[in-house]
């Protein structure tokens, strides 16, 4: 059931009620990103600003706008949010993230967004351009940018300057222990800082400013790597799996057999390294990567690159959505090498991969080694053949 302003506006009076004689750090955030209100935002923000005022006048109050408050939305959603507040202590807040469908998610890479440096200031204009217009007060109270790729941190880099520019200041999203592995967090690990922490350091006023940006060469060498990797899919065909960006879905071991898996950077390059160590008898380690339904049907191979600290056998079993697995095998140097490995190599009994439709999950798993060894995997191809 829809609740009436006049409810909305006595929870806040009451809240304002109890929190009224708080120093001025407090501000009255009165909702957060409303959204689907089919333009009924505006009177029941209104409601709970005069409920507010008519108990505290010192306080700030932030109003979020309509269609989740997003900055590059504001002028959609909000063009009309203009508020009387006796006080003149009304912020405007908008959040904004810089992927493509604004969510905050990151689910693709910066590449495949198509993201560049000036993202983040181009998000923002719609927000920032209403508030000039109107001479009124906001700040981006969400924002942020994943640790993945250090192109994001210019993206950051260059909207923290904008916001600066024009006198909005900013929240980050997110922080604190319990975010653990969010891309998004600047929580410490390990004790050393989140690779955001320095762009957000640059515009604050900490006394550990540097007046170098040393995410601007490390953005360079990645945009470096993105062109070298766009030349490769053009000239090797599309890829199905890149291990220098995500881990492995999954692994396997028996009992008491040793695993590790990290991403390995050297200068221009990077790799997914997996370590094991065989114990026990049978002994097996491996690593898969699950796709569900991956259509194979205009292909006739693939291409992997591999290497191996100490050679070793390879095998890689592909499974169809029905569960027939079928077989293939390569020998791995300690020299990077790109296996062209057909599908009609890959058996289960008499029938070959080349009659499949569509693969479901691939496994990697390298022969035994008692000793000790590293399987280091780039990027897993399937170009178009003449299947």
């Amino acid at each position: 059931e829809e609740v009436p302003n006049a409810a909305f506006a006595d929870v806040w009076k009451q809240l304002a009620t109890h929190f009224r004689d708080q120093d001025e750090r407090l501000a009255y955030g009165i909702m957060n990103e409303p959204h689907g209100t089919k333009g009924l935002w505006k009177a029941a923000a209104q409601a709970a600003v005069d409920a507010i005022r008519s108990v505290d006048q010192k306080h700030i109050i932030t109003v979020c706008g309509d269609g989740w408050s997003g900055a590059h939305s504001w002028q959609k959603y909000n063009k009309d949010l203009i508020l009387q507040d006796p006080t003149g202590k009304l912020v405007y807040e908008a959040h904004q993230y810089f992927d493509k469908d604004n969510s905050g998610t990151y689910k693709r890479s910066y590449d495949s967004d198509g993201a560049t440096p000036e993202t983040g200031v181009k998000r923002l204009q719609p927000f920032i351009e209403w508030l000039e217009e109107h001479q009124l007060r906001g700040f981006i109270g969400e924002f942020g940018v994943p640790d993945n790729d250090p192109r994001w941190l210019v993206v950051l880099d260059n909207a923290l300057a904008e916001m600066q520019a024009h006198q909005v200041g900013g929240t980050y999203w997110a922080a604190g222990p319990w975010w653990n592995k969010y891309p998004l967090s600047i929580e410490p690990q390990n004790g050393q800082d989140r690779p955001q922490m320095a762009v957000l350091d640059f515009y604050l006023d900490t006394g550990n400013v540097q007046s170098k940006k040393p995410w601007l060469a490390a953005a360079e060498l990645a945009d470096r790597a993105a062109r070298k990797n766009q030349e490769d899919d053009a000239r090797l065909g599309k890829r199905i799996y890149d291990f220098r960006d995500k881990a492995e879905s999954y692994h396997f071991t028996n009992e008491g057999s040793e695993y590790s898996s990290e991403l390995l950077e050297q200068v221009e390059e990077k790799s997914r390294g997996i370590s094991f160590r065989h114990i026990g008898d049978p002994a097996w380690v491996g690593i898969g990567v699950y796709y569900g339904n991956l259509k194979c049907e205009q292909s006739d191979h693939f291409l992997l690159e591999a290497r191996a600290e100490q050679p070793c056998s390879l095998e890689l079993k592909v499974y169809s959505p029905d569960g027939k697995k079928f077989t293939a095998r390569c020998q791995v140097t300690s020299e990077w090498q790109t296996f062209k490995l057909p599908f009609e190599e890959f058996k289960n009994g008499d029938l070959s991969l080349s009659t499949v439709k569509e693969i479901q999950k691939i496994e990697f798993q390298p022969s035994v080694s008692r000793q000790g060894n590293r399987l280091e995997l780039r990027t897993l191809r399937m170009p178009a053949g003449s299947k």
